[in-house]
């Protein structure tokens, strides 16, 4: 299946796996706006994406509304939304940002009943630092709510349990990459 011409909007896609998956998204035949580094948008283009670049501040509504209308303007109307987290560094700030920004986008994808949102977040929090456990749990709650919010529309939501991606042999949470880009085209291209 391809996602030729899908809109894929990809938040802290600087970090690995984001990038990644912008590229094998770019691969599919995916529009992608990436906020993350210009050397995430040059390997997007590279492989034949078109690529926008996202900035400003995500937890600021206006902001939001601002980036979410040049995506519109230049690319067209979301498709998909991954929000690729930190899995080591989620913290009040970023959870305020992924709300916001993941919010914004709802608004946008119900005027077309239409799309999908992937958050990834470490469900386990046995392989989270104390820190930043109240901040997973967190978007694992934010997750199931915009869920059964959105059970009567076209809208699907899927969570996906980070440390399903764990290396095996790793005492710290590192993620298998490939294995994890792999799930997520494998989701998007239903």
């Amino acid at each position: 299946m391809t996602l030729q011409g899908k809109v894929a909007v990809i938040t802290g896609s600087g970090l690995i796996p984001g990038s990644q998956i912008a590229i094998a998204l770019a691969k599919s035949g995916a529009k992608i706006a990436v906020e993350g580094t210009e050397g995430v948008l040059r390997n997007v283009e590279t492989f034949g994406g078109d690529a926008l670049p996202m900035r400003g501040d995500f937890a600021d509504k206006n902001d939001v509304r601002f980036i979410l209308s040049n995506v519109e303007a230049i690319l067209g109307k979301v498709d998909i939304l991954i929000n690729s987290l930190n899995i080591e560094e989620i913290g009040e700030a970023n959870v305020q940002s992924i709300t916001t920004f993941t919010e914004t986008v709802i608004t946008q994808m119900k005027t077309q009943d239409l799309g999908h949102i992937l958050l990834m977040a470490v469900t386990d929090h046995s392989t989270t630092p104390v820190q930043s456990a109240a901040s997973h749990q967190a978007i694992v709650e934010f997750s199931e709510t915009i869920s059964r919010s959105l059970s009567e529309t076209n809208i699907k939501v899927t969570l996906i349990p980070l440390e399903s991606f764990q290396n095996s042999d790793d005492s710290q949470m590192s993620l298998n990459s490939d294995k994890l880009v792999e799930e997520v085209i494998s989701i998007v291209n239903i």
